[in-house]
């Protein structure tokens, strides 16, 4: 979705990009076409409107929550495997870093429209506080201090010595979750999380964990611990599936939509 919001993506890349769809386009017309999605925002009307637009097609989409609620913990898994490796002879760097956040604001959405979402006014207030903090992406209101790399190996190093993190997400769709709580247990980095985001407490979370401010935020680091973060750590471990389990829901979706 970032690609279709004016002046987001450096109009070089925009065009290449749209150079590499009109090509794709050629195979899949007339086609059923399923695409899985790990962004909300990157939806059926985005795909069918937008980025595949002006052609026929069967159009299809599987989000990662439509495979297996906990699908993300694959994340926590192959993130963890490479912790382990790079960090397990070692031991890890010391927790130097309190706050590290990965990924982008999201504060305007398809066209320019302001989308509603909050993040990118808590991420500033984070940015802007006595706490120190790591940002890896692209925000709205203060500068990035590393760019995103989608490779878990060139990213980890720099999550690896965070102490705390903070789970969004979009506007009405607070019941779905995203690869970050995953994502930053395997790196020892301890997830809160805003306001309605899983309220349907699918990860069973300590009430500790939930926020609604970036000052309770600030309250809640107060009494972070080691301790604390294996709590939910444990919690979190005797709740998810094997990898096996995610494999055979996804098939059984997969099968579903190409009927």
């Amino acid at each position: 979705f970032h690609y279709y919001i004016p002046g987001y993506i450096h109009t070089y890349d925009v065009e290449r990009s749209n150079g590499f769809v009109g090509e794709v386009k050629k195979y899949i017309m007339g086609k059923r076409i399923v695409i899985i999605s790990s962004e909300r925002a990157d939806n059926y009307k985005l795909f069918n409107e937008y980025t595949f637009g002006g052609i026929q097609k069967d159009l299809k989409i599987m989000f990662e929550d439509d495979m297996h609620p906990h699908c993300n913990h694959l994340d926590y898994l192959f993130f963890r495997d490479f912790v382990e490796k790079q960090y397990g002879l070692l031991g890890q760097p010391e927790k130097t870093i309190d706050f590290v956040y990965w990924g982008t604001s999201k504060r305007k959405g398809v066209g320019g429209n302001i989308s509603g979402d909050e993040r990118h006014l808590v991420l500033k207030e984070i940015r802007r506080s006595h706490l120190s903090s790591r940002f890896i992406g692209q925000f709205d209101g203060f500068k990035k201090d590393i760019g995103f790399t989608n490779d878990p190996k060139k990213l980890i190093p720099y999550l690896i010595d965070g102490r705390f993190t903070l789970c969004f997400q979009w506007p009405g769709s607070e019941s779905y979750l995203t690869a970050r709580y995953y994502e930053a247990l395997s790196c020892d980095i301890l997830p809160f999380l805003y306001k309605d985001y899983d309220k349907d407490n699918l990860l069973k979370v300590l009430p500790y964990q939930r926020i609604s401010s970036a000052n309770e935020l600030y309250e809640k680091s107060k009494i972070y611990s080691n301790d604390l973060l294996e709590e939910v750590r444990h919690q979190y471990i005797s709740m998810m599936p094997s990898k096996e389990e995610v494999y055979y829901s996804f098939c059984k979706k997969l099968e579903e939509l190409l009927k």
